[in-house]
């Protein structure tokens, strides 16, 4: 999912929920999921990868149909974001889809699991349609399996940032997905972006996100656009290399358009949830 601001995907081990309608009206606010009226997946300027790249990339998806994305927190726990899940869906259509390169088909390695259970962050609130700064803050849930997973080649946890810790704007992160490519590429295989994070003072600045940026999110995109996450994408995991190593920095959470210029995608900043993951994670 992405919560998106305008007309307009992203996957990483993937998810599927029913999400926002989509509107053909231009400069609507909406996150970059999927529901079952609208399957624009995109990465748009992406290149093909392989799930070995991101093994810490699922999907989730409602009565096998993907809708966003996530990431493995451990053996048995899935991070995402909240708004990829409707209170008028059952947790028991929901599946997580792990160590597939391929969107649909069979492959040796991939594994299907359900779900036992969904802690969404208590600071979310989902209001539809709204514009005001910050309606996207607290876009996080924690997933519960209801078996574990074995880690592989294919399969395994996303190393998460310290409590706090600064992404250098600037820091080029990689974000993937099954999607629409919106160039004619391979829409059924994982492919891939490298972007630019920014400072959030210029992301807040009235040309970009004027104001909509709140100190628990990142912005990342190349300030020409061209490349991006888009609708469907919501949950994928913003994998960056820093001084202290390779990690999940953020989660695709919204964005205006999609690799429009001036409007970077935005990120769940993971590293002001880390305390909050490690209290709730011990209540599944």
């Amino acid at each position: 999912m992405y919560y998106q601001f305008q007309n307009s995907g992203l996957l990483l081990c993937l998810i599927y929920l029913n999400a926002h309608l989509y509107d053909t009206v231009s400069n609507k606010d909406y996150g970059k999921g999927t529901t079952q009226n609208e399957i624009k997946l995109m990465i748009v300027g992406g290149i093909p990868t392989q799930i070995t790249e991101y093994p810490f990339m699922v999907s989730l998806r409602v009565n096998s149909r993907y809708v966003c994305a996530g990431i493995i927190l451990d053996s048995n726990k899935i991070l995402t974001v909240a708004h990829c899940f409707r209170p008028s869906i059952p947790h028991s259509l929901y599946s997580i889809h792990c160590g597939k390169s391929k969107k649909y088909g069979n492959e040796p390695n991939e594994k299907l699991l359900s779900i036992k259970s969904v802690i969404i962050h208590e600071g979310f609130v989902r209001e539809d349609g709204l514009r005001d700064a910050f309606k996207y803050d607290n876009d996080i849930a924690i997933v519960k399996l209801n078996e574990s997973l074995k880690f592989t080649e294919n399969i395994t946890n996303a190393v998460l940032p310290k409590y706090n810790e600064n992404l250098t704007p600037g820091t080029y992160c990689c974000v993937a997905g099954w999607g629409d490519t919106n160039d004619g590429g391979d829409q059924n295989n994982l492919n891939e972006i490298c972007i630019p994070t920014w400072n959030r003072i210029k992301c807040n600045m009235k040309q970009f996100h004027n104001s909509k940026i709140s100190p628990n999110m990142i912005c990342a995109g190349e300030e020409a656009g061209g490349v991006d996450a888009c609708q469907g994408d919501s949950g994928g995991a913003l994998f960056c290399t820093t001084t202290s190593g390779k990690k999940v920095s953020g989660l695709v959470s919204w964005g205006k358009g999609c690799a429009e210029s001036d409007k970077p995608g935005v990120y769940v900043d993971l590293s002001k949830y880390i305390k909050w993951i490690e209290r709730n994670s011990k209540k599944l």
